[in-house]
């Protein structure tokens, strides 16, 4: 077993350059803290029941914030859409009776003041049951109502709200 394949054992991620070409790796917290660039992912899912009537958005609710219901860094050597697929199966939602087919959406430059992210974002369309397993606050918003409360409230993070910017931005 060679070095690099040792050190996929160890949770690092990748750090880029801007033109995503690997550079390095080390811990998140180390990464974050330097604030070097990086990978991430993102997942907006939306209601396949609700098509005909206006999309409606899964957000999720954590510590007086408005997010992706999905989002978090690839590891070292893994590819952004393996790394979601990992991390949807890790995560505390259940997608019950539905394949998962993820689309990649975009990949930008998800910056903020201290944070500076090479993003891949990914859609899933979803008409079957979730189910969470944690507790989280996880919510069905219409888009309409969403773009309302971007206007109206600062508690949606960069991340929903870029995301939101690159889904639509293909209608």
């Amino acid at each position: 077993m060679g070095f690099f394949d040792i050190i996929k054992n160890f949770d690092f991620i990748e750090i880029v350059n801007e033109k995503d070409e690997v550079i390095g790796f080390q811990k998140e917290d180390y990464i974050h803290q330097r604030g070097l660039r990086h990978r991430a992912i993102g997942l907006i899912i939306t209601d396949k029941t609700s098509q005909e009537t206006g999309q409606k958005i899964l957000i999720s609710f954590n510590f007086g914030l408005y997010d992706l219901p999905l989002k978090n860094h690839p590891k070292y050597g893994q590819s952004y859409e393996s790394s979601l697929l990992e991390i949807i199966k890790n995560s505390t939602l259940r997608f019950i009776n539905d394949e998962i087919r993820l689309t990649e959406i975009a990949r930008y430059k998800n910056d903020s003041e201290k944070d500076l992210e090479n993003f891949c974002l990914f859609h899933f369309i979803y008409g079957g049951i979730i189910e969470d397993t944690k507790n989280t606050n996880f919510i069905w918003i219409d888009k309409s109502e969403l773009i309302k409360d971007f206007i109206k409230y600062k508690n949606y993070s960069h991340s929903l709200k870029n995301a939101f910017r690159h889904f639509y931005k293909r209608e």
